[in-house]
C-alpha cells in the first residue's frame, strides 16, 4: 500500500493541494477548494491553448513541469501536501508522472477522470488504439472530421493519407495545414458546440467519417450525438489505462476523499 503525507500547508496552515487541471472537473474542483478555509490550491495546466479556462481569483501555473525532475522539485519546494490528477483523461504522460513522483515521496495522489462514453442505440462506433487502426477502417475516398487535437496531427493525419482530412482545433494555427491533398483543412473552433451546429457542419463539409477521443463529459459529447443522427461511422481511440492508485470519477467523490485527508488522524 502506497504511504502518504498530510503537512501543516506551511505558514498558512492549510492543505496545499496541486491541481493538475484543464478539465471542467477540475475547474469545478478548484473553485470548491478555493471557498474552503483548510485548502490552498495551485492549479497547474500544461498551456497547450493559447488562452485557456481559468478560474477565476485563482493562482494558475502555466506551463508544464518538462520532466519527474521537475515535478519533484515543486513538490518539495511548495510544500504540497496532496496532488490532484485532473488532467485530460488522454493526458498519459503527466498522469504516469504525478503517480510516481508522489508515491516516491510518499505524497497524497488521486486522480479524477470523469467517466468514458459509451455507445448506445443508433451510434456506429468502431473503438480503435491508435492511429494504425485507420488505415484499413475508412476508405480512401473518405472526408473525415478529425478531432484528436493539435499535438496529434501528425500520427493520425498520416494514417489518413489519400483522405481529405478536416482538422479542428481550437487556437487559430499559425502554420500551414499538413495535409492539403484532396482540399484538406483547419476548422477553427472552441467547445461546447450544440448538436444542431454539429450536423449543419457534418452536412456542409460532406463529412463520412468521425474520429474522436473517448474524452468522455459533456462538453464535446454533441459531435457524437449529431453523428447518430446522421448515421456517420466515428472512430473512438480508447482511453490509455491509469496507474495502480485511487481513481474517482466525480468531484464529489474527490471533494470526499480530500476531506477524509484532511481529517485523517497523523
Amino acid at each position: 500500500m502506497e504511504t502518504s503525507r498530510i503537512g501543516t500547508g506551511g505558514k498558512s496552515g492549510r492543505t496545499h493541494v496541486l491541481l493538475l487541471g484543464g478539465t471542467g472537473e477540475a475547474r469545478d474542483l478548484a473553485g470548491r477548494l478555493e471557498r474552503d478555509h483548510r485548502f490552498r490550491v495551485t492549479y497547474s495546466l500544461a498551456g497547450r491553448i493559447r488562452q485557456p479556462v481559468s478560474p477565476p481569483g485563482l493562482k494558475t501555473r502555466i506551463g508544464g513541469f518538462r520532466s519527474a525532475g521537475g515535478l519533484r522539485a515543486f513538490l518539495q519546494d511548495k510544500n504540497v501536501d496532496i496532488v490532484v490528477d485532473a488532467t485530460h483523461p488522454f493526458a498519459e504522460r503527466m498522469t504516469l508522472t504525478a503517480h510516481g513522483v508522489s508515491r516516491e515521496l510518499g505524497t497524497s495522489h488521486i486522480v479524477l477522470r470523469r467517466p468514458a462514453w459509451c455507445a448506445g442505440p443508433g451510434d456506429r462506433w468502431h473503438p480503435v488504439s491508435g492511429p494504425d487502426d485507420l488505415r484499413g477502417l475508412i476508405p480512401r475516398s473518405a472526408t473525415v472530421l478529425l478531432t484528436t487535437g493539435r499535438q496529434t496531427l501528425k500520427d493520425f493525419g498520416s494514417a489518413l493519407a489519400g483522405r481529405k482530412v478536416l482538422a479542428r482545433v481550437i487556437d487559430p494555427p499559425s502554420e500551414p495545414f499538413p495535409y492539403p491533398e484532396r482540399g484538406g483543412n483547419w476548422i477553427v473552433g472552441r467547445p461546447p458546440f450544440s448538436v444542431d451546429s454539429e450536423m449543419e457542419l457534418f452536412r456542409r463539409e460532406g463529412i463520412d467519417w468521425l474520429v474522436t477521443k473517448n474524452a468522455g463529459g459533456p462538453l464535446s459529447r454533441s459531435k457524437l450525438d449529431a453523428a447518430r443522427r446522421l448515421s456517420i461511422p466515428v472512430a473512438v481511440v480508447e482511453r490509455p489505462g491509469v496507474p495502480d492508485c485511487r481513481v474517482v470519477e466525480t468531484v464529489a467523490a474527490c471533494m470526499e476523499w480530500l476531506e477524509s485527508e484532511v481529517a485523517r488522524p497523523r
